[in-house]
């Protein structure tokens, strides 16, 4: 039986807004933030930690503006963020599903 992780998805919401971000959507382990131009992960082996991934659409000087962005909010608040990759975020035509790939 697998347990259930406890994620302090509350105090990872409360780092976005101080960054001056804003969460489109959160499912499970993901955050996407920012219309999508990077999602966050939970670290379930480190929870107070989380994994960045920059969508391969975004600007890297806004990339390196948000995880500076981010990083300094995380350290403010005794967490820790890494940079993690890439994602594409794709819509299948034939049913509209999305599909998310990772580029680690």
């Amino acid at each position: 039986m697998k347990t259930s992780i406890k994620r302090p998805l509350e105090k990872v919401k409360q780092l976005i807004e101080y960054a001056q971000f804003e969460i489109s959507y959160a499912y499970d382990d993901l955050i996407f933030v920012n219309h999508n131009a990077f999602i966050l992960q939970f670290d379930d082996e480190n929870i107070e930690n989380i994994k960045l991934f920059f969508n391969t659409e975004c600007d890297s000087n806004e990339s390196k503006l948000i995880f500076e962005t981010m990083k300094s909010a995380c350290e403010k608040n005794n967490f820790t963020i890494s940079e993690s990759g890439t994602y594409t975020l794709n819509e299948k035509k034939e049913t509209q599903e999305l599909e998310l790939i990772f580029q680690v």
